[in-house]
């Protein structure tokens, strides 16, 4: 995996990370807009429950999973 180019727009590819993570669980967010901050809400809450109680996750989740949290906007603010 390639390391991240301080030049993309976080928001946009974390909002493509977790759209990733929603479609390798096969779930549905309903019709908000994606990247808005309702729409990541709803896709963290599913991404969550769709991993959560698994003793493992499926290897295509990984790149998926690393990226989104490189560029987590709210990870970003904390580690500040």
């Amino acid at each position: 995996m390639a390391l991240p180019s301080p030049a993309e727009d976080s928001r946009a590819v974390f909002s493509h990370c977790l759209t990733v993570l929603v479609n390798l669980l096969g779930a549905d967010i309903g019709t908000e807009e994606s990247g808005t901050r309702e729409w990541r809400r709803k896709a963290r809450t599913v991404i969550r429950t769709g991993l959560d109680g698994r003793e493992t996750v499926p290897d295509q989740f990984f790149d998926a999973l690393i990226r989104a949290g490189i560029y987590d906007p709210v990870m970003s603010t904390l580690m500040r």
